[in-house]
């Protein structure tokens, strides 16, 4: 593969604030010593609820948040978060050591492993191991809220965007050339589609605008209704694209500004879309085609 799929998920999510983020793992949790910790299955103290969602900027890391509510009037001193599923191939752990006073909501981020894309029913569980007024280390299992349907989604999304790779890898060339100066500048970007000899096929139905490029034309998409065939030949299209913005804030608000998010149906008829990954160098050049269009910056050569 010539680059790598990021899951896009459309959703929104407030945190009240953040840690630093672990990586999955499937290490045995680590801690206080063995007689110290009580272990259950049953659901945590009352007043102690866990969701959980993703933040935008989490698109790209596969991160997740935690989100542990501490609605009992005692402080938690959390050590550890550990989210265990079988929609994914290992569990993800936090373990960055925390405060929550009481009353208060605090994040624990998680970078997640690759889903499983099994049939199985979901189980879905975080345990978390903390303190409370006093007592040794608690650890309690708790069954997490779907918040914003986020992490179901994010599965059902990288599972089609799998069914999708095995039948042709879809990816935006590494450079872009520019046509006109100034505000007439047109710049161009090579979509390919090499399909690679399996069974199944596709449509890719459109490329979504962000919030930094749109097609130069107007809109909110390109559309492309291009059929794509596992057994087929290579495929070839061309993104015109201009600013979807000229204000103050066009550059500035660029944190997904250059990810291409790909609307594909499958031969069943789901529907998925994903980000086409770029590479530092597009957008870089992304980036400085908006700055001199608008007029920001100096122009661009090819």
């Amino acid at each position: 593969m010539r680059r790598v799929l990021i899951v896009a998920v459309a959703l929104l999510g407030v945190a009240t604030a953040c840690s630093n983020s672990s990586e999955s793992s499937d290490a045995p949790p680590s801690g206080a010593p063995e007689e110290t910790v009580r272990v259950t299955d049953d659901a945590g103290p009352p007043g102690i609820s866990v969701g959980l969602y993703q933040l935008r900027q989490g698109y790209g890391s596969r991160e997740f948040e935690v989100q542990v509510a501490n609605n009992t009037d005692k402080l938690m001193r959390v050590e550890r978060a550990t989210y265990v599923s079988n929609r994914f191939e290992k569990p993800a752990v936090w373990r960055e050591g925390t405060r929550i006073p009481g009353g208060f909501t605090i994040d624990l981020s998680l970078r997640l492993a690759p889903a499983r894309c099994s049939s199985e029913s979901p189980q879905d569980k975080v345990i978390l191991e903390f303190r409370q007024g006093g007592s040794g280390l608690l650890r309690r299992t708790y069954k997490p809220e779907m918040m914003y349907n986020a992490l179901p989604r994010f599965v059902d999304a990288e599972c089609a965007g799998n069914q999708v790779q095995k039948i042709a890898d879809v990816h935006v060339a590494d450079d872009i050339e520019i046509h006109g100066e100034g505000r007439e500048s047109v710049a161009e970007l090579p979509l390919i589609i090499e399909p690679t000899g399996k069974e199944g096929s596709f449509t890719l139905d459109s490329i979504l605008a962000t919030t930094l490029i749109s097609p130069s034309t107007g809109g909110d998409s390109w559309d492309l209704d291009a059929k794509v065939d596992g057994t087929g030949d290579p495929q070839r299209e061309v993104l015109r694209i201009g600013p979807t913005r000229c204000d103050s804030h066009a550059l500035s608000d660029n944190s997904q500004g250059t990810e291409f998010t790909a609307i594909f149906t499958l031969d069943g008829g789901q529907t998925t879309q994903f980000a086409l990954g770029t590479s530092p160098h597009l957008e870089g050049r992304l980036t400085s085609f908006v700055a001199a269009h608008c007029g920001y910056g100096p122009d661009v050569e090819n």
